[in-house]
């Protein structure tokens, strides 16, 4: 079983911002998705994909916790009220 990289690839962030350009490729991470984006010698951007997976909707682990934790309704205001 072979990982991702830790980082995303060029090709990636190309696809996910819309841009070629390294500058606008920053803007875009930082602008719309909040992204902490490093800036590599050559100028082009890197994000961790483990930051990139969490702004984007989080991992199923984390999903499937949060999920686990709002299942049952929360009835304390009701019981206090008796």
């Amino acid at each position: 079983m072979t990982h991702p990289p830790i980082y995303l690839t060029a090709s990636e962030i190309r696809e996910v911002t819309g841009y070629r350009q390294p500058g606008r490729q920053i803007r875009h991470l930082r602008d719309q998705y909040g992204l902490l984006v490093k800036i590599r010698a050559d100028g082009t951007p890197l994000v961790a994909r483990s930051h990139f997976n969490r702004a984007m909707g989080g991992t199923v682990e984390e999903i499937t916790n949060q999920t686990k934790a709002t299942d049952e309704p929360d009835f304390s205001s009701l019981e206090a009220a008796q």
